[in-house]
């Protein structure tokens, strides 16, 4: 009898990237054939930027899920949309 080939650990990312907002996230989500509704989750304001796709990914995968959403409010708030907060979101598809 043949041995089974190892399962592999690790998963690749369909898709992954920053929006400015949830909106943006989810389209591009949508845009890659994801039709499920990503987990979404709030990241530090601290966080850096170039780890919300990261965090996302891990998101992801520790709840099972097709996508998955990291966002990150900023204390800054947009200068034209009457207060609201800067918002950076990083989304990935698996």
């Amino acid at each position: 009898m043949a041995a089974a080939a190892p399962r592999s650990t690790t998963t690749e990312a369909v898709a992954q990237g920053i929006a400015s907002s949830l909106d943006r996230a989810k389209a591009a989500i949508q845009r890659h054939g994801c039709t499920e509704i990503p987990i979404i989750a709030e990241a530090s304001p601290m966080a850096n930027i170039a780890d919300l796709t990261v965090l996302s990914a891990q998101l992801a995968l520790q709840n099972n899920a097709k996508a998955a959403m990291m966002v990150r409010r900023s204390n800054k708030r947009k200068a034209d949309a009457d207060d609201e907060q800067v918002v950076t979101v990083g989304w990935v598809v698996l």
